[in-house]
């Protein structure tokens, strides 16, 4: 009589439970990287928008204030200005970050009225994962994702 060669039931369970521990070590892994990534994509739409404000405030020799930065309508004059519209997320015609917050924008009041061409430095951010934020002179533990 002839053995057929086969792995038994223990062996299986034995192998399952290594694939098992390797896949729920790897899990955190990949979730911090995910987060990595999402920061990274938010740094980049916010250098985007950075841009589009000087490419627009090169162009017109104006620059939108902040204040009037309220609705879709007003952020459509920057929207020609942005090379990855396509990939950005919106609500409401207002970008938003990828965990859905609208990006903050800092206007510094360097615009002097003898030189309309003189540059307004902005500065724009993400709060991060973290959805807070002290304001674009803090980093608030390194998650925001910033223009500068």
């Amino acid at each position: 009589m002839r053995r057929r060669a086969a792995f038994t039931l223990i062996e299986l369970l034995v192998v399952m439970a290594i694939i098992g521990l390797l896949a729920g070590m790897m899990f955190p892994i990949f979730g911090a990287m995910r987060t990595r990534a999402k920061i990274t994509k938010a740094r980049h739409e916010a250098g985007q928008i950075d841009t589009a404000w000087k490419a627009y405030q090169l162009k017109e020799r104006s620059l939108l204030s902040v204040s009037e930065m309220k609705d879709a309508s007003d952020w459509a004059y920057l929207e020609p200005y942005m090379e990855t519209t396509n990939l950005m997320k919106f609500a409401n015609g207002i970008p938003v970050d990828p965990w859905n917050e609208f990006y903050q924008v800092h206007l510094e009041n360097i615009l002097d009225e003898t030189d309309p061409g003189k540059d307004r430095a902005v500065k724009v951010w993400s709060k991060g994962p973290d959805k807070k934020s002290e304001g674009y002179t803090s980093t608030n533990g390194g998650d925001d994702a910033r223009s500068w």
